[in-house]
This record gives C-alpha cells, sequence and structure tokens, in this order.
C-alpha cells in the first residue's frame, strides 16, 4: 500500500551508479534497493525513464497520438459544429443539430477561445513567457481529452504528473536551466499538477472528469444536458469561492504538515523540490534521448487509431497500448485486466451472451461494489493508524 509518495528525484550520486549497474549487464539492478513506487518513477534508475525503454515516455507520446486522432477522426463532426456555430447550416438542420446539446455550438466556442485567451493572459500575468502560457492550456486540453478517452473504455486513466513536461522539454527548456527562475518555476508547475489526478486541490482535472462523466450519466438517464451544464457551472463558482478560502483557513489555523493526503506538497517544498526539480524536469518524461521514444509512441497509437477506425475486424484498440503501457505496466493493472478477459471469454464460451448477461456481468458488478464498500471503512481505518 502507498501511503507517502518519495521523491521522484535521482540521488545525488545516480549518475555513476547508472553507470555500474549497466556494466553489471543490467538497468534495473538498482530497482531491489529502491523503496515503494520509487520503482517505477524515481530518475534514470526506474523502469519508466531511464534506459532502455523509457516507457512513460512512449505512454505520453502515445496520449499525444490519441488526442490528436480522436480529432481527426471526427474531423466530419468538428466541421458540421462550425457551420452550425458561424452561420453556414441552415435553421431547420441547425435546430435538429443542436437539439440535445446544453447551449449552442456558436456559444461553446466563443467561451472555447474566451477562456483559452483568459488563460493564457493569466500565465503572462504571473510571471510565465508567451510561448509558455500558450502551450500550457493547449498541454491540459489534449492530455486530458486522452484520459477521458481512456476512462471511457478503460475504466482508468494515466494519473501521473510527469505527462506535462513533454511540450516544454521540446519546444523551451530540454534541460531545466540554472539557476530557475519564475517563469521555469510556475510552468513546471502548472504543467505538472494540472495533469495529475484531481485530488489535493488539483482542479483541473476534476473539471473535466466530473464534467463528461456527468453529462454521459445524463444521456444514460434521460436528464437534460442543460440541466447538466447549470450545475456545473453553479459548481464551478461555488467551489471557487468556498474552497481556496476555507484551505487558506484550515492550513494556517491547523497547519498543513497535520493535514491528510498533503504529501508536503505545499509552498516551497512543492515547487522546488517536486514540479521544478531539475533532476526530475531533466529525466521526465525520460532522459535523454526521449524523443525517439515519444515520437514511436505517437506514430504507434496513430496506427492503431487509423486501423481500428478503418477495419471492423482489427481487434486492437490504441485505449490498450496507453494502459499497458502507463497503469498497467507501473502499477500492475494488466494483471486484473487479463484475468478479466479471461473469465469473459470463458463466460461467452460456454454459455454466449446469455449466461454473460443475467451471471456474468451482475457478478463482476456485486464484486466491484463490494471491494468499493470494503475499501470506504478500510480507508478510515488506515488513516487513523497513520495518525496515532
Amino acid at each position: 500500500l502507498m501511503i507517502r509518495r518519495p521523491p521522484r528525484s535521482t540521488p545525488s550520486n545516480s549518475s555513476a551508479a547508472s553507470d555500474v549497474y549497466k556494466r553489471q549487464f543490467g538497468y534495473y539492478t538498482a530497482i531491489p534497493n529502491t523503496p515503494g513506487c520509487g520503482r517505477a518513477w524515481c530518475g534514470e534508475i526506474s523502469i519508466s525513464y531511464g534506459e532502455p525503454f523509457k516507457w512513460t515516455a512512449i505512454a505520453v507520446g502515445g496520449m499525444w497520438g490519441l488526442a490528436v486522432f480522436l480529432i481527426v477522426l471526427a474531423k466530419d463532426y468538428l466541421r458540421d459544429t462550425l457551420k452550425a456555430a458561424f452561420g453556414r447550416m441552415d435553421p431547420s438542420s441547425k435546430a435538429m443539430f443542436e437539439r440535445d446539446e446544453p447551449i449552442s455550438y456558436r456559444a461553446t466556442y466563443l467561451l472555447l477561445i474566451s477562456m483559452f485567451v483568459v488563460a493564457i493572459a493569466i500565465h503572462i500575468l504571473c510571471g510565465m513567457n508567451p510561448l509558455s502560457s500558450l502551450l500550457t492550456p493547449i498541454n491540459m486540453i489534449a492530455l486530458w481529452i486522452s484520459a477521458m478517452r481512456l476512462i471511457g473504455l478503460g475504466g482508468i486513466y494515466y494519473q501521473k504528473t510527469d505527462k506535462g513536461y513533454a511540450l516544454h522539454r521540446l519546444f523551451i527548456w530540454p534541460t531545466a536551466p540554472e539557476p530557475p527562475d519564475r517563469d521555469f518555476i510556475l510552468s513546471a508547475q502548472f504543467n505538472t499538477t494540472f495533469t495529475d489526478a484531481p485530488y489535493a486541490g488539483q482542479s483541473v482535472g476534476g473539471n473535466f472528469l466530473s464534467a463528461l462523466e456527468a453529462y454521459k450519466m445524463a444521456s444514460l438517464t434521460g436528464v437534460s444536458s442543460k440541466n447538466i451544464f447549470k450545475m456545473l457551472v453553479a459548481s464551478i463558482i461555488i467551489y471557487s469561492y468556498v474552497t481556496i478560502p476555507a484551505w487558506l483557513w484550515v492550513a494556517y489555523t491547523f497547519g498543513v504538515t497535520k493535514l491528510v493526503g498533503t504529501w508536503g506538497i505545499y509552498g516551497c517544498n512543492e515547487l522546488l523540490e517536486r514540479s521544478a526539480n531539475p533532476q526530475t524536469w531533466n529525466s521526465c518524461p525520460g532522459t535523454e534521448p526521449w524523443i525517439p521514444h515519444f515520437t514511436a509512441g505517437f506514430i504507434f497509437v496513430a496506427l492503431l487509431s487509423w486501423l481500428h477506425a478503418r477495419f471492423a475486424w482489427f481487434p486492437f484498440e490504441p485505449v490498450g497500448f496507453i494502459l499497458g503501457i502507463g497503469p498497467g505496466f507501473e502499477w500492475g493493472f494488466w494483471s486484473y485486466a487479463l484475468v478479466a478477459w479471461i473469465l469473459k471469454m470463458m463466460t461467452l464460451r460456454i454459455g454466449g451472451s446469455k449466461l454473460y448477461e443475467e451471471f456474468g456481468a451482475p457478478i463482476a458488478a456485486g464484486y466491484i461494489a463490494g471491494h468499493m464498500l470494503a475499501l470506504i471503512p478500510g480507508a478510515i481505518i488506515a488513516l487513523s493508524l497513520i495518525h496515532i
């Protein structure tokens, strides 16, 4: 059980140690001496960032490939939305096309463009350079579009802060500047925390997650998408004006170090030791050279996306490639997926779709529900024991 995430930076003697490990005919011989999730996340000796595979670079390249080809494959739909937004569609067809949408496509595009410009302006006012300010919202949109596709088809997504470094390492800082300045530190901070999981005050992922899942649930239950939109807007406004002042009051009243789930990632430690740590920056999403691995992941997912869309018989989904390398490989989720697939195939082979629908799916749903119910008291007990 991972209670506390260790620092992701490489130890000071990592370069010399790495050379020793390689001379011993093995890249990962240091892993038995590395604790916990550090085996996957701690610098160049890990399986994620170092030689020879640099799995994180491959997976992040795959996420970018997935985002780009989701847009490419939906080009006809996007063209129709642009026609509806800018008046090239006749009124009757436009009304039919937009009838299930929460707001008109014109309002959607205007809202998207205006918020994109506002985001860039906020980043510039904070002290980030214009290029970094432009790349940051692009990063958020692309990576969370991919993450939502992973959740929609696989039920999990690639939770990792290091997804957000690729664009900035490609176009601005291939290596961390010495000494780090305000521009670099804030760029690293925003692109690290905002691409990670929606927890510990990191709200960007939560907005994507809650919004798209809410719309999906509305479509399944027949709830109006307009009502969902109103609820989401109200929730975001309430969140902004309540949670931040409440967090500051709690932090200054009780102390950040006494709060559960912070991992000590607030204040200067969050900025200098975690997000903008030069050793972390220079090793994520992979140590040099990492661009070939990133490109390979992008191309492979692009090819899988095209084949899966082009041929109905093609069995491989690009989402599986990313999940297999990311959470599947690093966290061991592939084993659960393999067991589930074997049981599903056996059920279909033995009893067909009737056995699967009447017994297989309900049993699996009951197992999942029971497991989640067990986690609730288990989490409470575990957190209580930590603070005893």
